[in-house]
């Protein structure tokens, strides 16, 4: 289906079109953009699909910024992808949107703000990010959260807090059998045992 993904992608930014769509795609798409390394493609088409949204507000504009923002983030342009992540929470927020887009803008700030070694500035966004995954029954968004809580405690150098943090997600993740999170989450353990 990438090859449909691509053309309903190209199709929905062209002038008069539907950016919504590519919106749509972007961030449903970045997990897989994620997972198999397509960082480029990825954050070429989410970028895009921002331009087409420039200038408006709502939810279009936050999905491509969010998406745009995850990419960004992950190859390393960390302060393009603040930016698009704080403008699509701020977009987020203005329609009032409080599941999961807005809190998956939270963990893509917090996650960012860990990368730059804001750490104690990242726990904000971690907090209220596993809050609302966990009143909207979103595991893979708890759990999500949670290891990068571990990760910010880890950073501040606080060690037993950041097991506690991967011992609350572990139940969870070997719950949904998620092989990636299973592997993050030890991967996450050891890092807690190295320090």
């Amino acid at each position: 289906e990438n090859d449909n993904c691509r053309a309903a992608i190209a199709w929905s930014i062209e002038p008069g079109h539907d950016p919504g769509v590519a919106s749509r795609i972007c961030v449903n798409q970045t997990w897989f953009w994620y997972r198999r390394g397509h960082f480029h493609e990825g954050r070429a088409w989410s970028e895009r699909a921002a331009r087409a949204t420039d200038g408006s507000e709502g939810i279009w504009r936050a999905l491509s910024l969010l998406a745009a923002a995850f990419m960004e983030m992950w190859q390393g342009d960390l302060t393009i992808a603040a930016q698009n992540g704080e403008e699509a929470l701020r977009n987020f927020e203005s329609i009032g949107l409080e599941i999961d887009p807005k809190t998956m803008a939270h963990l893509s700030l917090g996650i960012n703000l860990i990368n730059q070694g804001r750490d104690r500035e990242a726990f904000a966004h971690l907090n209220l990010a596993t809050e609302i995954f966990d009143q909207s029954g979103n595991e893979w968004g708890k759990a999500t959260s949670l290891i990068h809580l571990a990760n910010a405690s880890l950073g501040l150098g606080q060690y037993e807090q950041a097991n506690t943090w991967l011992k609350t997600a572990w139940p969870i993740i070997q719950q949904m059998g998620d092989q990636w999170q299973i592997a993050f989450n030890l991967n996450n353990f050891g890092e807690v045992a190295r320090a």
